[in-house]
């Protein structure tokens, strides 16, 4: 993990549990969320992790496509493509697109995540309907990503609020910025060192 993914993993452990990532495009964040759905889903027996993005595609061939990545095997996956992890009812992590309301109310276990990739896009009932769920303590956490590209979405008035550890990622800290201007006379330049990324 890169300096500011190693952040972010500790600020979502200290209160209030809740971290928003502001930032460009392909700097990190979804990877990043692929590893924390993991490390919850394997650290945290009984537990519920709820993952959403706007739209199938996005949490399928975006944030879900991360988790996958980041697993050695297609061990507890159901389905070859479903965005779901599952050992037993009160054990699993699972994606839902963000106009799909059953999955934000009426949940209660004692360990619980949600995952937000793409907050921008989503709608006020998302975020409301985590808060009724989400307790303080420790045992529960949020995670949400998003480019700040509509400064009238909940998701800016939420991260406004003062009621989440709130980071702002630079492009520009990334690794392969600082290799690409190592190498940048460099006639037999390498691959950098994140080929899909910046």
């Amino acid at each position: 993990l890169q300096p500011s993914q190693v952040k972010i993993c500790e600020m979502l452990l200290t209160p209030p549990y809740k971290v928003i990532a502001v930032s460009a495009n392909n700097i990190g964040k979804s990877f990043l969320a692929g590893c924390l759905i993991n490390w919850f889903f394997d650290s945290y027996n009984p537990s519920a992790c709820i993952t959403t993005a706007p739209s199938k595609r996005d949490v399928e061939d975006v944030l879900w496509r991360e988790v996958r990545a980041n697993r050695r095997t297609a061990w507890r996956f159901r389905g070859d493509k479903a965005p779901e992890l599952f050992d037993h009812a009160d054990h699993y992590a699972k994606g839902y697109t963000g106009n799909k309301a059953e999955a934000f109310h009426g949940r209660h276990p004692r360990n619980l995540f949600f995952v937000l990739d793409e907050a921008v896009a989503l709608a006020p009932y998302v975020w409301q309907g985590i808060k009724s769920m989400f307790k303080g303590g420790g045992n529960h956490f949020l995670f949400a990503l998003l480019n700040p590209t509509k400064t009238t979405s909940q998701a800016f008035f939420e991260a406004e609020s003062g009621n989440y550890h709130v980071i702002n990622l630079s492009a520009m800290d990334h690794p392969n910025i600082t290799f690409e201007l190592e190498h940048a006379n460099d006639p037999d330049r390498p691959e950098p060192p994140i080929p899909g990324a910046v």
